[in-house]
């Protein structure tokens, strides 16, 4: 039986968004795939046996550093070793493109591939869900199109790069769902969101170490929401943003994956003030 690695078409990205779901990546859909074809096709691949789709793998380069952020494979379970072709694969294409380290969010099954492969655990990615009373507050409003730059600002301040395109995908496709927190004529924060099957995605959640009231910023976001669950997957090193989460009422999935690093080991952004990563694809 033959197999290989090509490009993604837009053809598969149906596919690639139901394989994802099938491993536990329930908030994953074709419009959110798509923005990483257009951005960045060659950074996007399709696993074939047999000539048919089995799974899928999604890699972002920001310079310096990557994000690997799915390794997805469906109906192969007899051929381990695929996955780790696909693997090489992407981290090869990476670090051909300058990238010194990659980080992967791993499910637990897969971690000894990795690590195999070199890569180390940095932190868990929790994901809750729950519902929050929408509030509005004096300082939370809706983001501005002439804004988005200091968004990218505040952005690359804490995440340590330029994530411009997905930010402004973000604001394009939901601009309701696109809050910032300002004081004394100084935006400290922004949250964005998404509708994906019945729940609103949450991310980047994003605040400055100034401010004691990120839940404001949640709580303006809920108003836009209608009965869908939010879910906010955050890293277990934010423990701030943990208990806050838990604080207002949020369930914790029994499942979590890991946020695993490939190369020199060193912080990925500033996590304490990253309430909510934006994707396991983009950060």
């Amino acid at each position: 039986m033959s197999k290989r690695i090509r490009e993604m078409k837009c053809i598969d990205l149906d596919f690639a968004a139901e394989c994802a779901r099938e491993t536990g990546r329930i908030s994953e859909t074709a419009e959110e795939l798509e923005n990483f074809l257009l951005c960045d096709a060659k950074g996007c691949w399709i696993a074939e046996y047999s000539r048919k789709p089995v799974g899928f793998c999604v890699a972002r380069s920001y310079g310096k550093f990557g994000f690997l952020g799915a390794i997805a494979l469906d109906g192969i379970k007899s051929h381990p070793a695929f996955e780790r072709e696909l693997l090489d694969h992407a981290v090869k294409y990476l670090v051909q493109g300058g990238c010194e380290k990659v980080v992967a969010e791993v499910r637990e099954g897969s971690v000894s591939g990795f690590e195999s492969a070199g890569f180390v655990k940095l932190c868990r990615i929790l994901q809750f869900a729950g519902n929050v009373y929408g509030r509005s507050h004096k300082h939370v409003r809706e983001l501005r199109p002439q804004e988005l730059s200091a968004i990218v600002g505040l952005d690359r301040h804490f995440f340590r790069a330029n994530r411009l395109y997905f930010l402004g995908r973000r604001f394009v496709l939901a601009p309701q769902f696109c809050k910032v927190l300002e004081m004394n004529g100084k935006i400290e924060g922004y949250i964005m969101a998404r509708r994906a099957d019945g729940i609103v995605p949450v991310g980047p959640w994003v605040i400055s170490e100034d401010v004691d009231c990120p839940a404001d910023l949640l709580e303006a976001l809920a108003v836009e929401v209608r009965s869908e669950k939010l879910v906010v997957e955050v890293v277990d090193t934010n423990c701030e943003a943990v208990e806050l989460l838990r604080a207002m009422g949020f369930v914790e999935s029994p499942e979590s994956t890991w946020r695993m690093l490939l190369g020199p080991q060193t912080s990925v952004g500033q996590a304490d003030s990253i309430y909510a990563i934006g994707s396991p694809f983009m950060g």
